[in-house]
């Protein structure tokens, strides 16, 4: 850091200690983007119907396997990806790390709020009787929204943290 300009990752967070701070190894991040892309084939295949002109995979699991085995698949992926090391590890990316954290926590939740919102004050409106059928049915939605949930955090982790990285490492080489 040259002298008399601030780095650019300081913040009012205090940095962590790096030997506190549980991270994969590197490697175990290519795994998760194969896993992530494996998923990947598995929801082109499913969209395309398995029909001649899509993928083998269809011809080898059904729907239900898909819902068993697909998202936990691209859950451990995205975990893979998200909390390996990167490339030159330091107090900065610590630092990126938690506000990418924080950032991602905050806009799941946003979201959770305006779904539960919506979803309730649909419902209100309505007598008794539709009211208990419209909420028997809503169980299916909260069920695929709890689904959704466990991935759109890391997605917007992952998202956030691969952008401020990014962002730092070219603001790093434009300033040279």
């Amino acid at each position: 850091m040259p002298s008399g300009r601030p780095s650019r990752c300081l913040s009012s967070i205090t940095v962590m200690d790096m030997k506190k701070i549980f991270l994969l190894p590197r490697r175990t991040a290519v795994a998760g983007w194969i896993l992530i892309g494996l998923y990947a084939l598995l929801v082109v295949d499913v969209c395309t119907g398995g029909k001649p002109g899509g993928i083998w995979i269809s011809y080898v699991m059904s729907s239900s396997q898909f819902n068993a085995l697909g998202l936990p698949a691209l859950v451990l992926g995205m975990l893979m990806v998200a909390f390996s090391r990167v490339k030159g590890e330091d107090e900065c990316t610590v630092n990126i790390r938690f506000s990418s954290m924080m950032i991602a926590v905050i806009a799941d939740y946003v979201f959770l709020l305006v779904v539960y919102g919506l979803i309730v004050s649909s419902g209100i409106s309505r007598d008794l009787a539709s009211a208990q059928a419209f909420f028997s049915q809503m169980s299916l939605v909260l069920y695929n929204l709890s689904m959704f949930n466990l991935v759109f955090l890391l997605i917007i982790y992952l998202l956030v943290f691969r952008i401020s990285l990014w962002r730092l490492k070219w603001s790093a080489k434009n300033e040279k």
